[in-house]
């Protein structure tokens, strides 16, 4: 069991340089993505696709556009304006005309055939809140598989080691 893993910031985020927006973020997914395929020599088959919190939707923009062997999704959301409309109640009065074109919209990529699916949430999110997740995975096509962490709040690993158990587990039943 081995492999190798990129880790990149955004721009505008970290040190990067730039200026942070939802576009840039998901353009930067992809430059990443293509950087592994056309300089650093992996094939598609070889890549899972890992995104947490605001990084799910980047993800999920990533495998609208990209093929992958397989996408993760830690404390991932439904959309973007699912997330927005929790976080700020006042939202829920507002018609979806009323919002801008919708980038991060995790469950329509994930309603149409794609690459096996691991989501891993935890009931006690104050983020994203479970039921948000919860209903991006009822609406996800399978291969699809959801470890729910009892105690986890955002961005949880769970307390005995859940969290990495599941990510090997669901490499191992790919053959990823």
């Amino acid at each position: 069991c081995g492999g190798s893993v990129l880790v990149y910031d955004y721009q505008g985020w970290g040190r990067s340089q730039g200026r942070a927006s939802v576009q840039g973020s998901c353009d930067d997914a992809v430059a990443a993505y293509d950087y592994l395929v056309q300089t650093a020599g992996r094939k598609s088959g070889e890549i899972i696709a890992y995104g947490e919190s605001f990084g799910s939707g980047v993800t999920g923009q990533l495998v609208a556009k990209r093929k992958v062997a397989a996408v993760i999704l830690m404390s991932g959301f439904a959309s973007l304006k699912s997330v927005g409309r929790e976080t700020y109640p006042l939202l829920r009065f507002y018609p979806d005309c009323t919002f801008p074109a919708q980038i991060m919209d995790n469950t329509a990529v994930f309603s149409k055939p794609h690459a096996p699916l691991l989501m891993i949430h935890g009931q006690k999110d104050h983020v994203i809140s479970f039921a948000n997740a919860k209903s991006l995975f009822e609406v996800a096509r399978e291969p699809k598989e959801m470890l729910v962490l009892e105690q986890g709040r955002h961005v949880s690993f769970g307390n005995k080691g859940e969290w990495s158990c599941a990510i090997k587990n669901f490499i191992a039943k790919y053959k990823l």
